[in-house]
């Protein structure tokens, strides 16, 4: 293989068995084919595949230099497993693309992204719920509070909780509830609209969001589709993924992208 073909771009997401989560990987894949269309694409699920595995398959194809891209949105557990999985291989040059919250300047493109993807139809008195993941132990609570602040700041009837960590759905609840909301949007902030949405956001249990808005009196509208749907937070992933193809070209590999 030549110097100006051995590098190829690998892409992490979460393992996801629901078709509404495969439409935004197919997605994310589309837009990353079009920006980087000389550079072959590749995937690894966190389950059941890993990271190792993938990356070991891709030696076995004759690449030797792979720019990684984790669809996530903050830096988490996942996202230190990737960067763990990487730092064990002695035998390729890889580079890691940041997730999409890992600076201010990130904060700042994020919002206004999603404020630009928000449902048209909504009206001035009517609420967005964000739903966002957060690890275990609340690892990225900063993160998620500093955008929920942002958010806030840009519209008070912009409410953001997390599956865990610090923000509280039922914080949240008592929020909407104070602010009169009658009527709320539930979207995911998860790349995409898999199992958390279909069952804990806008399922028929008990515990799910949707259900607990609607014992309290608000109308709720879920909409089903994963941040990876949009072309513009696929757009976002591209940026982080420039950056690792960059990285890997200052380090004195050339892919054709940079012919």
């Amino acid at each position: 293989m030549n110097e100006t073909a051995n590098t190829v771009i690998l892409l992490v997401a979460h393992g996801a068995t629901a078709e509404t989560a495969w439409r935004a990987y197919r997605n994310i894949e589309r837009v990353v084919k079009e920006a980087f269309p000389l550079l072959p694409v590749r995937w690894a699920f966190t389950a059941p595949d890993t990271v190792a595995e993938a990356i070991h398959s891709i030696q076995s194809e004759g690449f030797s230099c792979v720019a990684v891209q984790p669809l996530f949105v903050a830096a988490g557990r996942e996202y230190n497993s990737v960067l763990g999985s990487v730092e064990k291989n002695e035998h390729m040059k890889i580079s890691v693309g940041c997730p999409l919250l890992d600076s201010t300047t990130d904060l700042e493109q994020f919002i206004e992204t999603l404020i630009n993807v928000l449902p048209l139809e909504r009206t001035k008195d009517e609420a967005i719920v964000l739903m966002g993941h957060n690890n275990a132990g609340g690892g990225n609570d900063q993160v998620f509070n500093d955008l929920a602040g942002a958010l806030k700041q840009r519209d008070r009837l912009i409410f953001t909780a997390t599956l865990k960590g610090a923000l509280d759905f039922d914080s949240v609840r008592r929020d909407m509830v104070e602010h009169g909301v009658k009527k709320a949007y539930l979207l995911p902030l998860l790349i995409a609209a898999g199992g958390h949405v279909l069952k804990d956001l806008a399922g028929d249990g008990e515990a799910a969001w949707r259900v607990r808005l609607e014992r309290d009196g608000i109308k709720c509208v879920p909409v089903l589709k994963g941040l990876g749907e949009y072309d513009e937070f696929a757009a976002l992933f591209c940026d982080k993924l420039k950056e690792a193809v960059e990285t890997l070209e200052k380090s004195g590999v050339r892919s054709q992208e940079s012919e």
